[in-house]
């Protein structure tokens, strides 16, 4: 069966929500080469969703439909046994190393998979996840503030010995979208000041923060880089990411294709 599958095509479904509904990325893929790369496509209308999923999926026998999961009540696991203070019961966690973990809370998980019943899922992932896979060559050798930005949230985890010991994910306005440049830098840098600051309120282990590594989705200007290293005092390492294809990749390895 491996082996039959090995030479199929296989279409990639990526679900991104958005405030509006949902937009639809796709790919049909063999190989870990594009043989066809779909039009992005936004659906307010699930019925429309579910119909358009499955025109998808009659491209191959071999479909995939993949969720980032942007619910509120998701964060960071200090140990994977038990948390203080937490019923571990009415979470879904994900494990590194039997050390941390990322938890996604259960009733939140629920009305996801009600919102979208009909439409197939087949893998859900968090932003935190995201940004884990992103950044995990960096994060094997260097302790620091990590960032995803992308068009709707701004994703923080602070890695400390390749362990995570802070996360957040702050929401990114619409009006954003349609200001100039130097505005939407200027937002982002001040969202990094206070998440700098609101890491040294919460954290106990007393860790100064000298790198800050981004993965960025939306383009920012090319002064974003030194005005962050100015106001922070910090090396800021900013490199362009892909959230489908990201997706994509984290779909691959967990589906044992790779």
């Amino acid at each position: 069966m491996n082996f039959l599958k090995s030479l199929l095509a296989r279409v990639y479904i990526i679900l991104v929500p958005t405030t509006q509904g949902t937009t639809v990325y796709a790919q049909l893929r063999h190989d870990n080469k594009v043989i066809k790369q779909f039009n992005q496509q936004s659906f307010e209308s699930i019925s429309h969703l579910k119909n358009y999923v499955q025109t998808l999926e009659r491209e191959s026998t071999l479909s995939y439909t993949v969720l980032l999961a942007c619910t509120p009540k998701q964060g960071l696991l200090s140990s994977c046994l038990v948390q203080e203070g937490m019923d571990m019961s009415s979470i879904e966690k994900v494990c590194y190393g039997n050390k941390w973990g990322i938890y996604i809370d259960k009733d939140d998980l629920f009305e996801l998979q009600k919102h979208y019943l009909g439409v197939g899922l087949d893998l859900l992932f968090s932003p935190y996840t995201l940004l884990t896979f992103e950044h995990r060559e960096q994060i094997k050798s260097v302790s620091g503030l990590y960032l995803l930005i992308t068009p709707k949230h701004m994703v923080a985890m602070v890695f400390r010995d390749k362990e995570a010991c802070f996360t957040e994910k702050l929401e990114t306005p619409e009006w954003l979208g349609r200001e100039a440049p130097q505005t939407v830098s200027e937002h982002h840098i001040k969202n990094i000041e206070q998440l700098v600051k609101q890491f040294y309120k919460e954290s106990s282990n007393k860790m100064f923060i000298e790198s800050i590594i981004i993965a960025d989705a939306t383009g920012l200007d090319a002064t974003f880089e030194h005005t962050l290293e100015e106001r922070l005092f910090v090396e800021v390492t900013k490199g362009t990411f892909s959230v489908e294809a990201t997706l994509i990749s984290l779909a691959n390895e967990e589906l044992g294709c790779e």
